[in-house]
């Protein structure tokens, strides 16, 4: 019996003993924490100036045209980035939200956006023509009168992209 005993308190101690050594050894592994910064790099801001003025009334094309009437406007956008840049930028501009009075249905059956620019931008200015001309028949008197001295307006929507 002392003999079982004494197994029994050399296999408890041990257990306890292989545990603390292994307790040990695990607590004293070197943990090294790694700050990894990413760096973003700094927004380049798209600059859009225009110093249009109208004051003519905008009629459809083929009307013969009184006195402060024109067939188009025509509006001219400077477009350029507010910092040099070391690639070149996709350019595109686009029309949106047409509307007469409004009304985008109308603005979608009858206002033409043309736009004319650079596909792409880098560090110079670059030139954004905008045409806009009523698409209507001038015959049609219900066309006309939807439209005739009420306010057309849209959004012109400027985007940069890098080219892939």
């Amino acid at each position: 019996m002392k003999l079982k005993r004494f197994v029994f308190v050399l296999a408890l101690l041990l257990i306890v003993g292989g545990s603390s050594v292994a307790f040990a050894w695990w607590d004293s592994l070197d943990v090294t924490e790694e700050e990894i910064t990413i760096g973003v790099g700094e927004g380049v801001t798209l600059n859009v100036s225009s110093s249009n003025d109208f004051n003519d009334v905008l009629v459809p094309a083929g009307v013969v045209s009184q006195e402060g009437q024109v067939q188009s406007y025509e509006l001219t956008y400077t477009v350029n980035l507010d910092r040099d840049i070391d690639e070149t930028l996709n350019l595109s501009v686009s029309a949106l939200n047409k509307a007469i009075d409004g009304d985008t249905e109308l603005g979608d059956n009858y206002v033409n956006v043309l736009i004319t620019h650079d596909s792409t931008i880098q560090n110079d200015d670059v030139i954004v023509t905008v045409i806009i001309t009523l698409d209507m028949d001038e015959n049609d008197a219900a066309d006309v009168a939807n439209v005739v001295l009420k306010d057309i307006t849209f959004d012109l929507e400027f985007i940069a992209t890098q080219q892939e």
